[in-house]
This record gives structure tokens, C-alpha cells and sequence, in this order.
């Protein structure tokens, strides 16, 4: 049997094999060939790249950076790599607080390198945005650092790749801080300024939270109608694209309850992409107040001048009238029926001169001698009386060291009888009056008032209110909403608070009541009077009584009521005849016991004018003003002038016959 031959390299038997081999060489270069270009081109793209570029790995140590980042820190590679993550960041972290620039802080990289590892304890990605101070440049970087794993699925480095995000959040931080000094602005700016769509509030400023009354996180989003009247709002809310021309005004209630009165504008302009409107509103308040102020001081002027007139015209009728029914209640006896017919007719009477009282307080401002008063004992005196017999319960808060007033105590408490006569009114089926008193420093002159020391009265009642047009016309003469009533009530309130340098102010809501204020001058001193209070009755004397009034039926009916008593009279019509007439007793021996002087003369000289004249010729002369007031203001006046006492028009016999006897007893005339 032949032998076998042995292989031999190169034979045919082992060609496919080497052949493979070849193959898989090939095929290993071309693959190694293909990762050398494709590590040449991520090398390309990582060392081109405008990013940051590093490697950290699980020891916080750098092992790669690119070549920008090294550029940017001025440092070669190998200054870099091998040291540990601070030398990135360190000492030239930022922090960003909440408002103002960035300020250096080991907290910054501490935060920095906390991030880095929770990166790679997570084994997630992070994206964080910090300042770094690199090669003397800020830089605002929004980093993205990705684990990188090894086979294990173990986190050995993080890749992170930070990109420069400077001019962004610069112009971030301008457009905030731009938006910023806007807001500042316009909070500063007077006008309140609203932004609104469709009837709901977008924006707007303090000025215009302050005004509403709430602030701004409260108003936004809320629908305009919850702040401004539905009778307003087409002033400052019209159909898209109307334009509202020109400034409106809008009077309304401010959150305090006090009268708000704005002048308002509006108009569309876009906001942020879409059209809304704009509203500007300025508090004109005060100055409307002060307007008004003025406006009502002037009316009150001229209608003072007319009511005056026809007040002190009135009156001397009245002095006829009144004293003729004297005379007539003198001449039948007391039982008789016509007795009854002239008593009721004196009541009427009297109402009718409590009337032209009321006018000329309001026509001569109604001051008074401004003695101190105490207003709690005034409050009291003067509004219970008025509060007699209703179902309402008064109750007076008023501190212990609680200011005197300087004001004529008559004259506060007509004030204080007449707002308690309109809270009768108001409230017909009885409810609480709450008066309370308080010490007030007004620093800062407003509307009608000073800067000084005043007290408050405040009057508040629990009626129905008052609608907006009848509250602007309550302090109107002859304007009145009560029945029966003549309207002077409170215009003579006014006109006498205001004469006293104080200020009467009103406020009130339908369906919440009505509160009057009055601020008045407080001053020092001790309550009381210093007069004696005038005898009364009638009384039978003898002597001569010179009567001088401009009127003749006031001559008239003066002499007809004394000579009843005893009295020899004689008249005069003006002061020239007056200062004749007294010449003229005192050369025959017969010197008159009493003059009573008219001080209202409209031509020539009256009681005023000659009482100097009279008391240098005879300065034991027994003299009374015969006026048609006869407050404290005048008595006090007339008394230090010489006069005895003060007869007011027009008089009944018992006043007449009472001045005469406190004149000829050498007393003082009493309490007005």
C-alpha cells in the first residue's frame, strides 16, 4: 500500500484558509481606518467647536478640555489636565442673588462641583446655567453635563459641554431691568394708569392700586366693573377699536368710604400683540373740593346778601306785628276767646322770627363771640333735647383730655341740634346716633381749613343715605329732602362752623347711613360766661325812653308798648335826630332815663355811630342796642362799646320791658 504524502505549505489544502485571514486583516484596517477618520472629525468638531468642552471623571479631576476652553482660560492643555475640577471654577464663580449683579463666592463653585456630582451619582444628565469669570471676562454658561458609563454600566467621567450664553442674559437682565425703571416710572407718575381687556384689569400701577384701594395682586384679573360704577364705564371701556376723546369725569367711593372724584382717559393700543385699552385716571379730588369750596362760599355770599335783606326787612314787620299783638293781649282779659286767637298768633309769630333768625346767621355768617365751649356737655344739651320722644338711643364717645373749643356754646349747640334733627329724619323708626369727639392735628391746609389744633365731631346715624346728587346739594339754603322743613338748617350749620374758621363735611352711602363732620379750633381756657342772665316779666315804671329806629312803625309800636307801663317816649328816626334829641333834654333838665338805638340804619348814622358821641356828653348814660341779632357776638360787642344790653327785633313786650329794667338797674345785659 503506497504511503500518504504530507501536506505542504502552499499546497492547494490550505488556500481557503490564509485567504480568510487575508480577508479579515483587510477588513480590520479598513475599520481602523474608518475610526481614525471619524475620531479626526469628532476631534475636528470638539476642537472647532465654539463651546466649552471637558471631561471630569469621578475623582473631580480634569481629564480633557478643548482647545476654545483653553484658549478662553489662556492656559495650554496640559496646565489643565491632570488638575482638579476648582481650577474651572474656584475663585472666579459668581453667585446671582435675586436682585443686583453677581458678587464673587466660593458658595457659586461649591454649587458648581455639587452639580457634577450629582451628575454622576444620579448617573442623568444636568443642565445648570451659572457666571464664571474666565481669563477676566464674565461668562454666562448654560452647562449640559452628561455621565459618561463604562462597560460595567459604572459612571467613571461626566462630558460637559458649556455653552456661552453672555449676550442672552444680558440682554435678559436690560429688558428686565428696563421693564424695571418702566415700572418704577410709572408707579411714580401721579396718574393711575389701568390696562384691560374685554372688562378684565391685565395691569397697572401703585398710583392706580392706591386709588382703588387694593393692591395690584388683587385687582389683576379681576373685572373692571367690581371697581368703577356700571354707569361709568363706557367712560373708560368703549366697543373695539372706539377711541375716547378728550377727559371725563368720574366721581366715585374710595375704599375708606370718602368721596374719590377722577379725571379719566382712554384709549386702544396693543400690548403685547394684542389691542387693549388703556386707562389714566388723576385724583382731582381736593382741587374739585376746593372748587367747590369757593364756589359754595360765593353762593353763600350772595344769597347771605339777600337773605339778609329780606331777613332784616321781615324783622321790622315782624316788630309790628308782634307788638301790636301785645298790645292787643294787654287790652282783653285772659279767658276771653280772642285772648286764645292773639296767643296762637304770637306762635306763629314766633316761629316766623325764628326764621329770619335762621336767615341772617346764614346771611352774616353766624360766628358769635367765641367763647370756649366743652363740646360733650354742648353734644348733650343739644342733641337730647332734639332726640326727645324718638326711638333713637344717642351714644357720645369722647376722651377724658378732650380739647375746648372756641365757639360760641349757643351757636355749637344750634349746630349740633340741627344734625340731630336730620338724623330724626333720617331714621323714623328709631336706630343709634353715634357722636364721638376727638382731638385732631391737621398738618397740612386743605380745602377750608388750616394747619392747627382742632377737635371732631363726628355724627354718624344709621338712616338709608343719601344718593351722590342730593349729598353734593345737602348744604344748599332752602334745599331740604325733610318734611315739614325750610332748608336753612344745615346752611346755617355750615355757615356757622365756617365763620368759626372750622369745616362741616358730610358723607354718605345709600343703604349705609350718613356721617356729618365738624372740625373746630380748639383753644385754651375755662368754660362758663362771665354775663348775668337779663331780668324777665313786665314791670311798671316812670321815666323817659328815647326809642330810635329807622322804621316808623318800629318808633310806633315801641312807644305804644311803654306807655301802658309809664313811660314818657320819645322818637327818633335816625342817629343825627337821636344825638338832637338827647342835646336837647340834657339843656331843659329833662334827660331821658333810657335811648334804645337802632344798628341797622340803612342811610345815616345809627346806634354805633353815635354811642361815643353819647357817652362823652353823658358818661353815666343808660344805652340799648337795638339790633336784629342778638348773639354773643353782638352783646359782646355792644358791651364793650357802652351799651347796656341788646333788644333783638322783633321783641314782645316782656323783652322790651325787661332791657329797660336792666338798664335802669345798671346790670349788664345777660346771656344772648
Amino acid at each position: 500500500m503506497p504511503s500518504q504524502a504530507p501536506d505542504l505549505p502552499g499546497t492547494s489544502s490550505d488556500v481557503a484558509p490564509v485567504g480568510a485571514l487575508r480577508q479579515e486583516l483587510q477588513d480590520l484596517r479598513e475599520r481602523l481606518a474608518g475610526a481614525e477618520r471619524r475620531e479626526r472629525q469628532y476631534r475636528m468638531l470638539i476642537e472647532t467647536a465654539q463651546d466649552f468642552i471637558f471631561v471630569i471623571d469621578s475623582e473631580g479631576v480634569v481629564q480633557y478640555v478643548n482647545d476654545f476652553a483653553c484658549q478662553r482660560f489662556g492656559k495650554v492643555r496640559d496646565e489643565l489636565v491632570g488638575q482638579h475640577v476648582g481650577v474651572l471654577l474656584g475663585k472666579t464663580s459668581l453667585d446671582r442673588p435675586e436682585s443686583g449683579p453677581p458678587t464673587r463666592s466660593g458658595k457659586a463653585a461649591e454649587r458648581q462641583i455639587g452639580d457634577l456630582q450629582r451628575a454622576i451619582d444620579g448617573g442623568r444628565p444636568v443642565v445648570v446655567e451659572a457666571a464664571n469669570t474666565i481669563g477676566g471676562r464674565l461668562y454666562w454658561l448654560n452647562t449640559r453635563l452628561t455621565p459618561v458609563r463604562e462597560s460595567d454600566g459604572r459612571v467613571r467621567a461626566v462630558l460637559g459641554i458649556s455653552r456661552d450664553i453672555t449676550d442672552q442674559v444680558l440682554d435678559r437682565e436690560a429688558l428686565k431691568d428696563a421693564e424695571e425703571r418702566h415700572r418704577v416710572l410709572l408707579d411714580a407718575t401721579m396718574e393711575g394708569l389701568m390696562i384691560h381687556d374685554a372688562g378684565v384689569i391685565i395691569d397697572l400701577n401703585q398710583t392706580m392700586a392706591r386709588l382703588i384701594g387694593r393692591s395690584r395682586e388683587e385687582v389683576i384679573g379681576r373685572l373692571l366693573s367690581d371697581f368703577v360704577p356700571l354707569e361709568d364705564i363706557p367712560l373708560v371701556q368703549t366697543p373695539e377699536g372706539a377711541a375716547v376723546d378728550g377727559r371725563y369725569e368720574l366721581r366715585t367711593t374710595g375704599k375708606d368710604g370718602r368721596p374719590l372724584v377722577l379725571e379719566v382717559t382712554s384709549h386702544p393700543f396693543v400690548f403685547r400683540g394684542r389691542q387693549v385699552r388703556l386707562t389714566a385716571a388723576l385724583d382731582v379730588t381736593d382741587v374739585r373740593l376746593a372748587q367747590e369750596e369757593v364756589t359754595r362760599a360765593q353762593k353763600f355770599d350772595s344769597l347771605g346778601a339777600l337773605a339778609g335783606g329780606i331777613a332784616h326787612d321781615f324783622n321790622n314787620i315782624l316788630t309790628a306785628a308782634i307788638g301790636n299783638l301785645s298790645l292787643a293781649g294787654m287790652m282783653v282779659p285772659d279767658d276771653s276767646p280772642v285772648a286764645l286767637h292773639v296767643r296762637q298768633a304770637e306762635k306763629a309769630l314766633t316761629r316766623a322770627s325764628e326764621l329770619t333768625g335762621d336767615l341772617l346767621i346764614f346771611a352774616k355768617g353766624g360766628a358769635g363771640a367765641r367763647s370756649v365751649a366743652v363740646a360733650p356737655q354742648v353734644v348733650r344739651d343739644s342733641m337730647s333735647f332734639a332726640l326727645r320722644g324718638t326711638d333713637i338711643h344717642l351714644e357720645l364717645e369722647a376722651p377724658a383730655n378732650l380739647w375746648p373749643v372756641r365757639i360760641d356754646p349757643m351757636r355749637l349747640g344750634r349746630v349740633l341740634h340741627y344734625l340731630a334733627v336730620n338724623a330724626v329724619e333720617a331714621m323714623p323708626q328709631g336706630g343709634r346716633l353715634r357722636v364721638a369727639c376727638a382731638n385732631v392735628a391737621v398738618r397740612e391746609a386743605a380745602p377750608g381749613l388750616e394747619p392747627g389744633s382742632y377737635v371732631a365731631i363726628k355724627v354718624q346715624d344709621q338712616g338709608s343715605g343719601l344718593a351722590p346728587e342730593r349729598l353734593s346739594r345737602i348744604f344748599e339754603p332752602y334745599y331740604t329732602t325733610m318734611s315739614p322743613g325750610h332748608g336753612l338748617g344745615l346752611a346755617s350749620s355750615y355757615a356757622i362752623v365756617h365763620a368759626n374758621h372750622g369745616l362741616l363735611s358730610v358723607q354718605s352711602q345709600v343703604g349705609a347711613g350718613t356721617t356729618f363732620e365738624i372740625l373746630l379750633p380748639a383753644a385754651d381756657g375755662n368754660t362758663g360766661s362771665d354775663s348775668r342772665r337779663p331780668a324777665a316779666g313786665i314791670a311798671r315804671s316812670t321815666g323817659r325812653v328815647l326809642v330810635m329806629d329807622h322804621e316808623a312803625f318800629g318808633r310806633d309800636i315801641a312807644a305804644r308798648l311803654l306807655a301802658p307801663l309809664g313811660y314818657e317816649v320819645a322818637q327818633a328816626a335816625d342817629g343825627a335826630s337821636a344825638l338832637k334829641a338827647h342835646a336837647e333834654a340834657f339843656e331843659q333838665g329833662r334827660p331821658f332815663d333810657v335811648l334804645i338805638l337802632d344798628l341797622d340804619v340803612p342811610d345815616g348814622l345809627d346806634g354805633n355811630d353815635i354811642v361815643e358821641t353819647l357817652l362823652a356828653r353823658e358818661p353815666a348814660a343808660r344805652l340799648v342796642a337795638s339790633s336784629c341779632t342778638r348773639d354773643s357776638e353782638t352783646l359782646a360787642r355792644c358791651l364793650r362799646a357802652g351799651f347796656r344790653d341788646v333788644l333783638a327785633k322783633p321783641f314782645r313786650l316782656e323783652a322790651l320791658s325787661a332791657a329797660i329794667q336792666r338798664a335802669l338797674a345798671d346790670v349788664r345785659g345777660g346771656e344772648a
